[in-house]
């Protein structure tokens, strides 16, 4: 028995020195005879030893279970990024072939000063011309019959819309007539 207890020490199955509760529990694993009285005093004094080799192998078992399950949740995330991504590709696809097969692209160009000068001019004209509009009065019914009549067309503007366009066109009138001379 001591022979087998010398040799268990370069196995790591026991230790030099060793506890007596592992002592005890290696000689259990190995079917040697021990008092039970020495047993009982043992584990009365010291307890139960706590099977490590037992516990190690339930914590890395959890512990590759928890790196599976990342891993799956991983993938799916992966796989869900790259299927947005090519749904994204093709709505571009699309919106690049709408574009092309129009001959216009989609978005708006910046309006130049002079683009915006010659509009607010026809707002102006339109507003004089076809209602009546006054530039001295600081209130005008004008802006309400305009708005009025937009939306007997089906198109939403609001009042300050308008009289936004028409505040910024006279201020800008006498900048036109003096260019006009």
């Amino acid at each position: 028995m001591r022979d087998l207890a010398h040799r268990a020490v370069p196995w790591k199955k026991l230790y030099d020195p060793v506890l007596p509760t592992i002592f005890l529990k290696w000689a259990k694993d190995n079917e040697i005879a021990v008092p039970p009285e020495l047993s009982e005093k043992v584990f009365k004094l010291k307890g139960e030893t706590a099977d490590w080799k037992k516990n190690y192998d339930v914590l890395h078992a959890m512990y590759d279970q928890h790196i599976a399950d990342w891993q799956k949740l991983t993938d799916q995330l992966t796989a869900e990024i790259l299927s947005g991504r090519k749904r994204i590709s093709e709505i571009e696809q699309l919106l690049l072939d709408s574009e092309t097969a129009s001959g216009t692209p989609q978005t708006l160009k910046p309006q130049s000063p002079v683009e915006r000068q010659n509009m607010l001019k026809v707002i102006f004209s339109m507003a004089v011309g076809g209602y009546g509009y006054k530039p001295e009065d600081k209130r005008s019914p004008v802006v309400t019959e305009i708005v009025g009549d937009t939306a007997l067309q089906g198109i939403v503007v609001s009042d300050d819309t308008v009289r936004r366009y028409l505040n910024e066109a006279r201020e800008c009138l006498s900048e036109w007539r003096e260019s006009s001379r």
